[in-house]
């Protein structure tokens, strides 16, 4: 996607704007982790966001995730994808790459972390992305001292995939942010 230079500099303001703005809650981590995926599912034009303190239960481990916060889920998604991040199961083949990179802040989208083919044909998308709906997801991880919160941002089946620039966007905007560091 070609963007000229007010495409840009607006994409920028938005970012700015969502930095500033959750700057401004910051007595309140959980107000400010609910308000950046509400304005991440606007201003990326997504259908719902889920946050959460990633647990091991989702390489394999027991450990449910934590601390589990949504946006634009109805309540049949809401209940499926809580008893996924308690399970896990079955295993989303997009994690693997994203453990492995390595930074404070890591956005992917999925297809950079697991080819459509492999997606579309997995147990994941059959039994559970397709149980509730959504497809395209832009992942990210924040890595603070003593857990990993992260954050998935998706579209609805049949939507356009996520583009670089959306992708650009999420992570200036998570970079930015200080509540990842700051207590629950």
């Amino acid at each position: 996607m070609v963007q000229d230079g007010k495409d840009s500099v607006a994409d920028f303001k938005s970012v700015l704007r969502l930095v500033a703005e959750t700057a401004e809650l910051w007595y309140d981590p959980n107000l400010q982790r609910r308000y950046t995926l509400e304005c991440l599912c606007k201003q990326l034009n997504a259908k719902a966001g889920v946050l959460f303190v990633f647990g091991d239960c989702l390489t394999g481990g027991e450990t449910a995730c934590a601390s589990v916060q949504h946006v634009g889920l109805n309540e049949v998604q809401e209940h499926r994808i809580r008893e996924y991040l308690k399970s896990g199961k079955p295993a989303d083949p997009a994690l693997p790459k994203l453990l492995d990179l390595i930074a404070q802040v890591v956005v992917q989208r999925r297809r950079d972390l697991v080819a459509d083919a492999k997606w579309y044909d997995s147990e994941h998308y059959k039994k559970f992305r397709q149980s509730v709906e959504l497809d395209d997801t832009l992942y990210s991880k924040i890595s603070v001292p003593g857990k990993i919160i992260s954050i998935a941002i998706m579209r609805p089946i049949g939507a356009a995939g996520f583009e670089e620039r959306e992708r650009h966007m999420m992570d200036l905007a998570l970079s930015q942010m200080a509540w990842p560091f700051q207590p629950e």
